[in-house]
């Protein structure tokens, strides 16, 4: 067995699937008591505050890890080639035969390890064809072709690296972000249901592929409801473009919370009867699986792994939409008719545990 497990990630400085995946591989190797010395590689140091959001069994198991920083080369000149260079060989001086080398972010991070996570293959499929992105589409590949395992997230990003990649699908695994929350039982969700209002949740970054705007144009087809988007401000130009929007337009039913504590996140979860994911071709989409977790019923995009994989191309667990007039359509049918949003929601709340840890834990093994 191994004397060292190396694990490379980006950081744990955000809340999100990534996050998720690095805590349940380094938990993984705490809990099966392999005797192996932990080290993880982030570049920056874990802030606490952000960290203690997670679930304690999670951020429980931190404590018997050793934190190195990744790399100046990695944070600020990972392209600008003889730094880079010093990377690889500092990284391939830990695969050693006592040791297992894990990327848990060799989509963004192209350095070589024994088992690679891709949570999308940006580098394939972007229009950038300069020369310089080639540099870089190469990189990636060289760096998957020597891993001996590669995890994804989704049967979706699975397709899409297959596709573009054809020659390391047969290494290549599906392995969904746990689900960070207990979901609740039927009693408990049923005990809730006082508490829930017309209320449509999204949780996201405020960044522009998100496709938040969206949600704007179905908001002002719903009568009687409340639309809440909840996320990170990442785009500050862009969170400004959405309030003049709201302005503009007159849209009285819309709340943006940016950086919204996890306390209040938690709370509008519990309060509200849908969850609206709107951007296309999301890669899998861990807030969805959350707020069905909370007795939320999901709507997304009819594309992408909350359609492939979440959904699993049928509508017995939520709805998928390819136009406003369809999300609106779906929507108001669950906020006025409660006994159709109740057997939705249960079986939302029942398809959730799929996700949980003890579940994916097994594809780990």
């Amino acid at each position: 067995m191994w004397d060292t497990i190396h694990v490379i990630s980006g950081t744990l400085n955000a809340r999100g699937g990534r996050e998720l995946v690095t805590l349940a591989f380094i938990r993984f190797f705490v809990e099966h008591r392999l005797g192996a010395r932990i080290i993880l590689y982030t570049k920056d140091e874990p802030d606490p505050l952000i960290t203690h959001t997670f679930p304690f069994e999670f951020v429980n198991v931190l404590r018997d890890v050793s934190f190195k920083p990744l790399g100046v080369f990695y944070a600020k000149r990972l392209w600008h080639g003889v730094p880079y260079i010093r990377l690889i060989q500092n990284t391939l001086s830990l695969m050693s035969i006592k040791s297992l080398t894990i990327n848990l972010n060799a989509d963004s991070i192209p350095i070589p390890a024994h088992i690679c996570y891709v949570h999308f293959p940006y580098f394939s499929v972007g229009e950038d064809t300069s020369l310089r992105a080639k540099l870089r589409k190469e990189l990636h590949l060289w760096t998957l072709r020597l891993c001996r395992f590669i995890f994804v997230n989704s049967s979706f990003t699975r397709r899409v690296l297959c596709y573009t990649t054809p020659d390391i699908c047969a290494k290549t695994i599906i392995l969904h972000p746990p689900l960070p929350i207990e979901p609740m039982s039927y009693n408990d969700f049923l005990k809730s249901v006082e508490k829930k209002r017309n209320m449509v949740l999204t949780v996201s970054r405020f960044s522009r592929e998100k496709k938040l705007e969206t949600i704007l144009d179905i908001a002002k087809e719903v009568n009687d409801s409340e639309f809440v988007i909840v996320g990170t401000l990442v785009d500050s130009e862009y969170y400004e473009y959405l309030r003049n929007y709201i302005e503009r337009e007159h849209i009285h039913n819309v709340r943006l919370r940016p950086n919204a504590s996890f306390e209040e996140l938690h709370s509008l979860r519990m309060q509200s009867k849908v969850y609206l994911h709107p951007m296309p071709y999301e890669h899998f989409g861990i807030s969805i699986i959350e707020a069905m977790a909370s007795g939320c019923v999901p709507i997304v995009h009819k594309s992408g792994g909350p359609w492939y994989d979440i959904l699993e191309q049928k509508e017995m667990w939520g709805y998928a939409y390819s136009s406003v007039n369809e999300a609106t359509m779906k929507i108001e049918m669950l906020l006025n008719d409660l006994d159709h949003y109740l057997k939705k929601a249960s079986l939302a709340l029942k398809r959730s545990r799929a996700f949980m840890y003890g579940k994916i834990q097994g594809e780990i093994a």
